[in-house]
């Protein structure tokens, strides 16, 4: 269902590293450490900017697969389906470094299953891949990988079994990553590479029926 996305002025996952902050910038002022204050005050500001919750337009197309993030389109190719065991799209976005970190639902639909894989080398000790499937009521299948930066772990608010809504706050990618979205092959591509796209309301591909 169009709409717009729910506005917060700091997103709940970041609260905490604000109020640290914060904190220590008291702290330090305190014990008359002006200097160090002022590095906190900064980094406050910076973490407000970082963790911030806008508001987006959802876009009035329920066949539309919308980016789950703001950042640049870094591939589009086919693919096997790992997941699926089928043929896809695979549609890789790379968060913008100031970009914002929340995650949206791509599509509107139910969480079928999800994944958790080892992804990399002994070089890339605990990272891990996180996966969710999601079914439409058409029967069309949209997998949405979150791939974190090392160890950092993603939040994810929708058990498998209930609903996600098209453009509905879903989860957080703690200070970026990349993300994967795999799509029906006879999907209709609306980006290429180097596409910017934002999140909640830039439309990735839609899907087709006959």
């Amino acid at each position: 269902m169009a709409g717009k996305t729910q506005r917060t002025f700091v997103a709940k996952e970041g609260r905490h590293y604000v109020s640290l902050a914060l904190l220590a910038c008291i702290v330090s002022a305190v014990f008359s450490l002006f200097f160090l204050s002022c590095v906190f005050i900064v980094i406050s500001l910076i973490l407000v900017y970082l963790f911030r919750g806008t508001e987006r337009d959802v876009p009035p197309s329920p066949l539309a697969v919308i980016s789950p993030i703001d950042g640049v389109v870094s591939l589009v190719q086919s693919c096997h389906d790992r997941y699926l065991d089928r043929d896809a799209i695979r549609i890789v976005i790379k968060p913008n470094l100031l970009g914002e970190y929340v995650i949206r639902g791509p599509i509107e639909g139910k969480i079928n299953d999800h994944w958790v894989r080892e992804r990399g080398n002994a070089a890339k000790l605990l990272a891990r891949e996180y996966s969710y499937w999601i079914q439409t009521d058409e029967k069309d299948d949209v997998v949405i990988v979150l791939r974190p930066r090392l160890w950092l772990r993603p939040i994810w608010y929708i058990p498998v079994g209930q609903r996600v809504g098209q453009g509905q706050r879903s989860g957080f990618l703690k200070f970026g990553g990349k993300i994967e979205v795999l799509v029906p092959v006879s999907s209709r591509l609306k980006v290429a590479e180097g596409t910017r796209v934002h999140s909640g309301s830039g439309i990735l591909a839609e899907l087709t029926h006959d």
